[in-house]
C-alpha cells in the first residue's frame, strides 16, 4: 500500500552458488548499484567479485552492466575475497578485498567510471606493522576524496574484537585519459575553416583536480589560428 516498504525488485545471478555469498555486501548511490560476492571462484577459490548494475529510467528495474573482480586488479592469490566490502559515490566504487581469515592481507580498490567502462585508479594495501589477525578491510566508505577503511581482529574469543580504522586523502596524479577522440578534420587550400574543439575530450580521474586543455598550431600556422577552442582561418 502507500506509504509503506515493499519488495520493488529481487536481483539474483543465475550462474551463482550459495557459497559465492552474493549480497554479502551493498552499497547503491544514484543510478548505480555495487553487490559484493566475495567468496566467488574466479580463476582460483574464493577469489570474489562485485557486479554492478544501473537503475533504468523507463522500466525503474535493476540491470546488471558489469563484473569486477580482483584478477582484474591485481594478480593476487586464491582467497583475496574481493567484494567483501563496496561503497559507491557518484561514479566511484570502493571496493574492499578482505583477505583469507586469521592472517594479514587484504587490498581496498577504488575504480571510476570513464567512458562506460570501470576502470581502477587506486589501490591500497594494508599498512606495515598491522597487528596479527587484524583484518584490513572488513569495512569500507568513500565519499567524495575521502576514504575510510575499517580492520577487525578476526579471532574466536568474542571479548578480543580489537579494530582500527584508517583514513585516506585522494590525489592521485593521473594522467589525463581520453575521453571522446577528435576525429580528423578536412580543410581546403584557399576556403574558409572553421572547428570548434570539444571540451570533453579528456577527463581527469584525480578526484579534485581542473583540467584544462589548450591547443597550439605549429609556428606558421599557414593561415589559421586558434581563437579561444576554435580552430578558424583560410589555409594558405
Amino acid at each position: 500500500g502507500s506509504n509503506n516498504w515493499g519488495v520493488a525488485q529481487k536481483i539474483t545471478v543465475p550462474t551463482m552458488t550459495v557459497g559465492d555469498d552474493f549480497g554479502h555486501s551493498v552499497s547503491a548511490d544514484g543510478d548505480v548499484l555495487a553487490i559484493g560476492a566475495p567468496l566467488e571462484n574466479v580463476g582460483a577459490y574464493e577469489v570474489g567479485s562485485v557486479y554492478i548494475y544501473r537503475m533504468d529510467a523507463v522500466s525503474n528495474r535493476w540491470s546488471q552492466v558489469s563484473r569486477l573482480s580482483d584478477k582484474l586488479a591485481d594478480s593476487t592469490t586464491a582467497g583475496s575475497h574481493f567484494g567483501h566490502s563496496v561503497s559507491v559515490n557518484r561514479s566511484f566504487i570502493f571496493i574492499g578485498a578482505a583477505g583469507t581469515e586469521f592472517a594479514n592481507g587484504g587490498a581496498a580498490y577504488l575504480y571510476r567510471a570513464i567512458t562506460n567502462s570501470w576502470t581502477l585508479v587506486e589501490r591500497f594495501t594494508y599498512p606495515v606493522g598491522l597487528a596479527n589477525a587484524l583484518q584490513y578491510c572488513s569495512a569500507v566508505s568513500f565519499k567524495r576524496d575521502a576514504a575510510i577503511v575499517g580492520t577487525m581482529r578476526v579471532t574466536f574469543d568474542p571479548y578480543d574484537k580489537e579494530g582500527r580504522v584508517y583514513m585516506y586523502r585522494f590525489k592521485f596524479n593521473n594522467p589525463p585519459v581520453v575521453a571522446e577522440p577528435v576525429q580528423d578534420q578536412f580543410a581546403e587550400w584557399g576556403l574558409p575553416f572553421s572547428y570548434a574543439i570539444p571540451g570533453g575530450i579528456f577527463t581527469d580521474p584525480d578526484v579534485g583536480d581542473t583540467l584544462t586543455v589548450h591547443a597550439a598550431l605549429p609556428t606558421n600556422g599557414h593561415g589559421l589560428a586558434i581563437v579561444g577552442n576554435v580552430v578558424t582561418g583560410t589555409p594558405s
